[in-house]
């Protein structure tokens, strides 16, 4: 929801890692490839459906900037926690962009398959599919967790944050729990996520012009 503040008004120690969201089709689908879904959609403009969990997630902006990255007219579908994975399932939708741990057990027993992931690099455990940049589209949008702290909060202190946290999120208990929930643990210290929070700031904000949510 709308919030009276905006996220540079915090000091940011570490980013701890993210969900990814990848857009995944049918796996019988003609459409087999990023590339073969982005032509089936240029071929059939206006009438190719993307779910997504909901107007203005995370979910559906990530599919707004990918269509409006690759030219395509698509309609995007808002389904909601209950509807995003029955509708792709029953056909009523072409594709979805949804977080990994709801497609990964239909993608593991062969039902949907994961055409792409709008991350920096692709998944380890599914190293087949491509990410939107490798594609061609500069778009990297994560369901990311960090750690912040008021504005003023000690630079001393921050920095002493910021190594515990590194620490927790390099021990095997963390990571083998975090795997659990589908988490990617990819540390990011204090300036690097600054800068990474900057560019996701940017690519939130053209999904939400593009979406129609704001002006």
């Amino acid at each position: 929801g709308n919030v009276p503040f905006g996220y540079d008004e915090f000091e940011h120690v570490a980013r701890i890692g993210f969900t990814s969201m990848p857009i995944a089709v049918r796996a019988d689908a003609p459409y087999q490839s990023l590339e073969e879904f982005v032509e089936y959609a240029q071929e059939n403009p206006g009438k190719v459906k993307i779910g997504n969990a909901g107007t203005g997630s995370a979910t559906h902006l990530t599919a707004v900037v990918f269509a409006e990255a690759a030219g395509l007219d698509v309609t995007h579908v808002p389904l909601g926690a209950d509807r995003r994975m029955p509708a792709i399932l029953g056909g009523e939708v072409n594709a979805v962009c949804v977080p990994l741990p709801e497609v990964a057990p239909h993608v593991d027993s062969g039902d949907v398959k994961i055409i792409a992931f709008p991350t920096q690099e692709r998944n380890d455990n599914y190293p087949d599919a491509p990410t939107l940049v490798e594609e061609g589209y500069e778009v990297v949008i994560e369901l990311f967790r960090g750690i912040s702290v008021p504005k003023g909060t000690p630079e001393s202190r921050i920095r002493k944050l910021e190594d515990a946290f590194r620490q927790a999120a390099q021990t095997d208990a963390f990571k083998d729990s975090a795997d659990k929930f589908g988490f990617q643990v990819d540390f990011m210290p204090r300036d690097e996520f600054e800068d990474y929070l900057a560019v996701q700031n940017e690519l939130i904000a053209e999904g939400m012009r593009a979406g129609g949510l704001v002006e």
